[in-house]
């Protein structure tokens, strides 16, 4: 019969055995990960962002949140736990995004004059909780990875720039950096 020793775990048994099952990632995990969620929101995408904090809504939820007692905490919990209904309105932007931003991308790279390597979904092997989907990872002279790129066609700016000619940001959550 073996004995386990509940000492050497730092974590309660379920909770162990949770992030065994459902978080922690090795390379070859990730690699398979990344392949094969290129075409993000398929199935596995959804599966492994589902009990990590991505890149995108939870992260900024978790950046602009101002209540940090217990209960507040709590409540932030629940609300990243919570599967979100995107509504009709939110339906409607996020459809205005996915057909706007290959235009987008297009434009980048001509304008850049850079080539950008579609991305699957991107889990960091030693902080495996976190995730990311960017839209690209932008690609030096020599082939090697330069930057991320995240594409934005926010639908409030459909009938103006987002930022105009005299430097005027038309959206809330960018700044200019000169």
């Amino acid at each position: 019969m073996i004995t386990l020793n509940l000492n050497m775990f730092p974590l309660d048994l379920k909770v162990h055995n949770f992030y065994y099952l459902y978080i922690n990632i090795d390379d070859s995990k990730m690699m398979q990960v990344f392949n094969s969620t290129i075409n993000q929101s398929n199935d596995l995408w959804k599966r492994e962002r589902y009990f990590r904090l991505s890149a995108s809504a939870k992260a900024h939820k978790i950046k602009t949140y101002r209540n940090w007692s217990d209960k507040g905490l709590l409540i932030l919990c629940s609300t990243l736990l919570k599967e979100n209904k995107l509504g009709k309105q939110g339906k409607i932007n996020v459809t205005y995004g996915q057909q706007n931003e290959p235009i987008a991308l297009e434009v980048f790279k001509q304008m850049y004059n850079k080539d950008v390597l579609n991305c699957g979904l991107i889990v960091d092997v030693k902080r495996p909780w976190l995730c990311a989907s960017p839209d690209g990872l932008i690609l030096n002279e020599s082939g090697t990875i330069e930057k991320v790129l995240e594409i934005k066609c926010p639908i409030s700016c459909k009938k103006k720039p987002i930022v105009d000619s005299n430097k005027n940001i038309n959206v809330k959550y960018l700044e200019w950096d000169n």
